[in-house]
């Protein structure tokens, strides 16, 4: 698949964002793997943006003890 050679960048320039859409389009119209590879994407993305999250309100909710 192109977009795997777009990911990898062998023998291009590696481009994710014109992989990813290409794997999308690829998952639209059923292919597995590509279906499976915007999975595992969107879940990494997911616990990514969580962990942010999570570091973002332990800082915002910590206690000041200013005197």
């Amino acid at each position: 698949m192109q977009a795997e050679f777009l990911l990898t960048g062998a023998g291009c320039s590696a481009d994710d964002a014109k992989a990813v859409s290409l794997f999308h389009a690829a998952a639209l119209r059923g292919h597995r793997m590509a279906r499976q590879y915007v999975v595992t994407y969107l879940d990494d993305d997911a616990k990514q943006a969580l962990w942010v999250m999570w570091v973002l309100r332990s800082l915002w909710c910590r206690p000041s003890y200013s005197i």
